[in-house]
């Protein structure tokens, strides 16, 4: 991911066909980044993701890059703790 994607506004990020919203480690809760994370996202905006899931002990997992069940899984844990969803049927789950 590039600074370019990067905004310090509210934006939304795709996972699969569906919206996810997460925060970066250095931007505060009202800031967030941008990109598209889906089965064909490349490995670097997944293992970026994965970081930012990691730090914030969703994703307790190597970075691999992998967009996989254990990454969608950590997606919604993280979208539950933030009432963003309340359950995996949710528009964004």
């Amino acid at each position: 991911m590039t600074a370019d994607n990067v905004t310090s506004k509210d934006v939304s990020q795709e996972v699969e066909t569906t919206s996810e919203v997460l925060p970066t480690q250095e931007n505060t809760e009202s800031q967030l980044f941008q990109t598209i994370i889906n089965t064909a996202a490349q490995a670097d905006d997944i293992r970026e993701l994965q970081g930012v899931l990691n730090d914030l002990s969703y994703f307790p997992y190597d970075q691999d890059g992998i967009y996989n069940k254990r990454l969608v899984d950590a997606i919604y844990a993280f979208q539950k703790s933030e009432n963003v969803v309340t359950s995996p049927t949710d528009v964004g789950a």
